[in-house]
């Protein structure tokens, strides 16, 4: 889909901000643009929303990523109350943890945006590091250890009222 006016112009009024005085999205309404170590795509999916878009880093295989990494994936998911707004997924054909954001144009302004930027890259560079930190799965001392063993199952009710 291509940009519309609008979303050229608060592009446009973002890459002011940002120190560019010629950034545009392509005619695909599409950018790319690096920060440090992370590179955020832009995209405009209809007219009505503007897409922030970034890898965080390589996906292990199927059933070997740390629980604990996904549980706080999951956590941080949950209500969006870990990534303001964004999403954190996962692209299985290209092996690769994503973050992203859809904002809607209503009412946005070229600060605002800015602002959502900026928490998008803080956000990015953060699980990045995160993701590129955690342990290895499949490097462990050998059988008997924490990764092979079982845990107890937790129990179904724990955490629950009942009335």
């Amino acid at each position: 889909m291509s940009a519309t006016a609008r979303q050229q112009t608060l592009f446009a009024e973002l890459g002011r901000l940002l120190g560019f005085d010629d950034l545009t999205l392509a005619e695909d309404g599409t950018a790319t643009l690096g920060f440090d170590d992370l590179v955020v795509h832009f995209g405009v999916p209809d007219d009505t929303h503007l897409t922030l878009f970034t890898a965080l880093g390589d996906a292990p295989a199927a059933g070997e990523t740390p629980p604990s990494l996904l549980e706080a994936m999951l956590e941080a998911n949950s209500f969006q109350s870990g990534t303001a707004g964004a999403v954190i997924g996962l692209d299985r054909n290209q092996s690769i943890f994503t973050l992203s954001h859809r904002i809607p144009l209503e009412g946005l302004t070229p600060d605002h945006l800015f602002t959502c930027l900026e928490v998008f890259v803080d956000l990015g560079e953060s699980w990045a590091s995160r993701l590129a930190a955690a342990p290895d799965p499949t490097e462990h001392a050998g059988p008997g250890t924490a990764l092979d063993e079982p845990g107890p199952f937790p129990d179904p009710g724990a955490g629950f009222i009942r009335i």
